[in-house]
């Protein structure tokens, strides 16, 4: 076997083998390695962003090589009162539109425009179904929103219940319900009738509307000159007294009796307003009247009588009697507190609410990482509170709350686009990998990162407790390690070089692995036809190209040409560079053949006719014979 030096000797016109450049590893003796090349800058093209209106970070600049693809970013936290985010365009108003994540192939420098599409938000009509009853407008109400609880409407001899959301009148409505969809409304009305009060001579009372099967309010007795009020009596009664408790079933008039009173003697009226009924007390003049037990009134506390209606004079019971007295009882309104239980988010404060009024709805706390839903009457969740209801006692209302979402953008650094994701508070993150970044020096996908400073990695524990932008790192490839193709990395050069015909920068070499090579044996070329092949790190691609353009298939070129991995194309028979350079590097391979590898380099820069360079496993070379049968092992440059 020759080495390299005697071969220059024995054909020395063969230049080429003279300018064959080695890596920094060992190199062929009698040697000297020539520096690659630095290769001329390709074309790129830049594409940036603008926001169009809206406000927020507009993705970064992006620098694509010609030729090349990206993925068109998210809106990562742009917004824009009053509208959607649509996509991108390539004008201000018009142009091309694409989606996020959507790839596009730059011809020039680019700049897309956030597509803004203005919102609509659906609407609802909520129709009121009085049943007989006065019209009621409907209301226009925006999804999600409540309506409000109209006016009353009014029914000649019924008295108005409330709202149905049911035609059977069998579910009760709540108005703070969220309105989602068209809505009808029905009213349910009871029957009333109408109790007249005749006081034969005394002073005038008011008539009462009763709903069927309600009871009449025993009014304040009327007075009399003269005489003393002895009771309300019904014709139908059949000379009973009225008993206040009886249910009510059609309309009737109750009339007033009266006794001639005893001379010095006076009547004391006791006016409860509104509260239980007192009996009128029968006092001889110059007497005193005794104080009656206190009556009592829904919500209210009893305060004390008083001697005037604007209830300004407290009456002194120890005071003498001179002659027919009325007397006053004044009321306090109770307060009762409304309290809000947020379940875990934002402090709403209590409200103080007297008998008979209403809570006003607060603003909607709040609670990292869910969504406020409602409020509800009860701790299980089950029954919404209503607003409208009257307050007639202490409550406790309770906020719901649903797992919110959180989105999760991603800077891929220069990288393809990846999409954000939204997530619900506490999830874990499934991380998306990346392919490698193309044709440059730090290609490797090495994991998401919290900062842009690339400081702290998101590990796969770390579960989602906000909105976050998670950013790439990128690494170099080292030697010996799975390459994007499959293959086994065996050379680096971090300047680059020109690959696969001075189309594509590249700056490392895989091999196959060596237990993948199930390429066989075969001849370096078939035919007669001549042409030149090159060296150079990059160039062993041409070489293969241009033997199968002259050759066809059935070669050593063919075979490598259409190796696969499963992973990436783009293999090729290496030039004697590159395949030396592998030679070196077999213990990446675990083991290698002890026979001949073909090289993509004809002897003398001539080929298919003559001979071509092999590489012995020992690391030495010679020319052969084009036909015959060798090893070959495929390699592609990235």
């Amino acid at each position: 076997m020759k080495n390299l030096t005697n071969l220059i000797k024995i054909v020395g016109i063969i230049a080429i083998v003279a300018v064959i450049s080695f890596s920094a590893c060992e190199q062929p003796t009698g040697s000297e390695p020539t520096p690659p090349p630095t290769p001329p800058p390709p074309t790129s093209y830049t594409v940036s962003f603008n926001a169009n209106g809206g406000t927020g970070s507009v993705p970064g600049e992006q620098k694509i090589l010609a030729g090349e693809s990206m993925y068109l970013p998210p809106k990562g936290n742009l917004e824009n009162d009053g509208f959607d985010f649509g996509g991108w365009r390539t004008a201000p108003s018009g142009g091309g539109l694409y989606n996020s994540g959507a790839s596009f192939t730059p011809s020039a420098d680019t700049v897309f425009y956030a597509y803004w599409v203005p919102i609509t938000i659906p609407l609802h009509t909520v129709t009121f179904n009085s049943n007989g009853g006065s019209s009621v407008p409907n209301q226009t109400v925006v999804s999600g929103n409540m309506a409000g609880r109209p006016e009353n409407p009014e029914r000649d001899g019924y008295a108005f219940d409330n709202w149905y959301s049911d035609s059977a009148l069998t579910i009760l409505y709540i108005f703070s319900t969220p309105v989602t969809g068209p809505l009808t409304l029905h009213a349910k009305w009871n029957a009333v009738y109408t109790v007249t009060f005749n006081s034969d001579g005394g002073n005038d009372v008011l008539s009462q509307i009763v709903v069927a099967g309600g009871t009449v309010d025993q009014p304040t007795n009327p007075t009399r000159e003269g005489y003393i009020f002895e009771g309300w009596y019904r014709e139908s009664d059949q000379g009973a007294k009225y008993v206040f408790a009886t249910p009510v079933t059609g309309s009737f008039t109750l009339s007033a009796r009266w006794e001639v009173k005893p001379p010095d003697t006076a009547v004391v009226t006791f006016n409860s307003n509104g509260g239980s009924h007192v009996e009128d007390r029968i006092v001889a003049l110059g007497g005193t009247v005794s104080r009656p037990s206190n009556p009592t009134k829904e919500g209210y506390t009893f305060d004390n009588w008083y001697s005037n209606e604007g209830l300004t004079a407290v009456y002194n019971f120890s005071a003498p009697v001179t002659g027919d007295l009325t007397l006053y009882a004044k009321w306090n309104v109770i307060t009762y507190t409304v309290r809000f239980n947020s379940n875990g988010g934002s402090t709403v404060p209590d409200q103080t609410v007297p008998f008979g009024g209403t809570a006003s709805r607060p603003a909607d706390p709040t609670r990292s990482g869910y969504v406020f839903d409602n409020w509800y009457v009860d701790s299980g969740l089950n029954t919404l509170y209503d607003f409208s209801e009257l307050v007639t006692g202490n409550i406790t209302i309770y906020a719901k709350w649903t797992v919110g979402a959180y989105t999760i953008t991603f800077n891929s650094n220069g990288g393809t686009g990846v999409v954000s994701q939204a997530l619900p508070n506490g999830s874990l993150l499934i991380q998306p990998a990346l392919n490698n970044k193309d044709q440059v020096y730090e290609c490797k996908f090495a994991g998401w990162y919290k900062e842009s400073s690339l400081a702290t990695p998101w590990n796969a524990s770390d579960k989602v407790t906000g909105d976050i932008t998670l950013f790439a790192k990128w690494r170099k490839y080292n030697l010996g390690e799975t390459g994007p193709g499959g293959g086994i990395v065996y050379l680096e050069m971090p300047n680059g070089f020109w690959g696969y015909g001075n189309t594509r920068v590249c700056f490392y070499l895989e091999a196959a692995p060596f237990f993948y090579i199930n390429v066989g044996i075969h001849k370096w070329a078939n035919g007669t036809k001549n042409f030149s092949t090159s060296e150079g790190i990059g160039t062993g691609y041409q070489n293969t190209v241009d033997i199968i353009n002259a050759d066809g298939s059935g070669n050593a070129a063919y075979a490598c040409y259409t190796y696969s991995t499963g992973y990436a194309g783009g293999w090729y028979l290496p030039n004697l560079q590159e395949l030396v350079e592998l030679a070196y590097k077999k213990d990446y391979f675990g083991s290698y053949f002890s026979g001949s590898y073909w090289s993509s380099t004809g002897t003398g820069g001539m080929s298919i006719i003559g001979q071509s360079w092999v590489v012995k496993a020992s690391v030495s070379w010679e020319r052969q014979s084009n036909s015959t049968q060798n090893h070959v092992h495929p390699i592609r440059a990235f």
